[in-house]
């Protein structure tokens, strides 16, 4: 039989779990778009911490898209102390230029090391600073699978998440809460939710 390298096949279904055969599930990759309670939990609180305090949220994306390029800067110079190993010829203790090489690459690195360590401690305290929003997102999170368990009772009762991530932003812009304290907002949000959904 004739067939193309490049073949591919996309399947789509609304079932959690497909009935599909072994043989044939270990030739597919599966990719599952479904929304989870904890998946959604950070989502809201993502949303929250950008209406809240924007800044927190832009400084967490900064420190990690720093911390994923010192990742790869570090893979990067142990790909070159690899080849550099592979390529000296002789006495690698005699060898000056691989020596040298060495040196600078284990200064480098430990430079980098302790900038990631810097960066794991700021991400640690700004992660303490979201976590005051945790309630408010928790709160959301369940109660948009109430929302969905309410299909199961009638078919009528269906509900989008573009259409609760709407109710959740009216619930942060509520003028109810626009003079209160963060700590008020953060008790008073939750409720001020389940009303506007129910």
């Amino acid at each position: 039989v004739d067939y193309n390298d490049g073949f591919r096949l996309v399947l789509a279904t609304r079932s959690p779990s497909p009935g599909i055969l072994p043989d044939v599930d270990s030739l597919m990759t599966t990719v599952n778009f479904s929304v989870t309670l904890s998946g959604l939990e950070g989502r809201l609180l993502g949303l929250t911490i950008q209406h809240e305090k924007p800044d927190l949220e832009q400084t967490k994306t900064t420190i990690l898209k720093a911390e994923e390029e010192l990742k790869i800067q570090l893979e990067a110079m142990e790909q070159k102390l690899l080849v550099d190993l592979s390529a000296s010829q002789g006495n690698i203790l005699e060898n000056k230029p691989l020596i040298h090489s060495l040196n600078e690459l284990k200064t480098k690195s430990q430079a980098i090391k302790a900038k990631l360590e810097q960066s794991g401690m700021l991400q640690e305290s700004i992660d303490a600073q979201r976590n005051v929003y945790q309630p408010v997102a928790a709160v959301g999170s369940r109660l948009y699978f109430t929302l969905l368990d309410l299909q199961k009772l009638n078919p009528m009762y269906r509900f989008a998440l573009p259409m609760f991530l709407d109710l959740y932003a009216q619930a942060l812009d509520s003028k109810e809460l626009a003079h209160a304290s963060p700590q008020e907002r953060t008790t008073s949000l939750g409720p001020l939710l389940e009303r506007l959904v129910f």
